[in-house]
Order: C-alpha cells, then sequence, then structure tokens
C-alpha cells in the first residue's frame, strides 16, 4: 500500500527509530499537517539528507508509507503483517489483519487494518 501512514504511526515510529531517506513526506511535528506534495525536491536524496542532518526544514516527523513500515517491521524485527478480506456472497464484509499469528477483525478497508496492525505492532512488541 503507497498509502502515507497517520500522524499518530509516524509519530511512533519516530520514537521507535525509523529512519528513512525515502519518505517524500512528512507530518509537521507541532500540528500534524502533511507536507510534501508542495515540496518538488522532497524525495530526492540530497535534499532529505539535507534537510534532516541540518534541521532547516518545517516538517519534522518522516511519513513514509504503510508498505514501507511493513517491510521496515520485518526486516529489522522479524515481524510480519498481513491483511484478509472476508467475504460473504461474493462481497466482501471486512478486513482482518494479521500480526505474527494474533488477528484483530471488523475493518472497513485495508489501510485501517493495516494502521491498526502497525500501530499494536509498535505499542506493544517493539
Amino acid at each position: 500500500m503507497n498509502k502515507p501512514v497517520n500522524f499518530e504511526i509516524s509519530k511512533v515510529l519516530k520514537e521507535k527509530g525509523f529512519d528513512s531517506l525515502t519518505c517524500k513526506q512528512g507530518y509537521h511535528g507541532d500540528f500534524g499537517e502533511l507536507k510534501g506534495d508542495e515540496y518538488p525536491f522532497l524525495g530526492t536524496y540530497t535534499f532529505i539528507q539535507d534537510c534532516l542532518i541540518r534541521n532547516n526544514c518545517d516538517w519534522k516527523i518522516q511519513t513514509p508509507t504503510i508498505a514501507e513500515v511493513v517491510m521496515w517491521l520485518y526486516e529489522k524485527h522479524g515481524i510480519w503483517i498481513s491483511v484478509l478480506q472476508h467475504t460473504k456472497n461474493g462481497k466482501g464484509i471486512y478486513f482482518e489483519s494479521v500480526v505474527n499469528l494474533m488477528t484483530f477483525s471488523g475493518y472497513d478497508s485495508p489501510t485501517e487494518a493495516y494502521e491498526a496492525a502497525i500501530i499494536y505492532t509498535l505499542k506493544n512488541l517493539i
């Protein structure tokens, strides 16, 4: 999923040591306002490196995509998150997320299921 994670997840990721120079967006540290599209150079290695090292940008919290977080959790912590859709009569009725064999059910979208699993993992398993 290439949708950026929400502000709450971005803050917890920062606390847990997530660091990536590939993030193309970020939240303003004080207001939770998503930034990125209006910065044409945001996302390039040089711009982000300069921004983070010199601390000279107005966004402070990196905002990865859901897919980047799922891969980071797997590569760094060995935790895999997956999302399943349950159907009835050929129609999707709800989504569930699975984290290391623990199941969380009843979400209306895959994004909600992934975000719930990510926040649970960050707060309880790392």
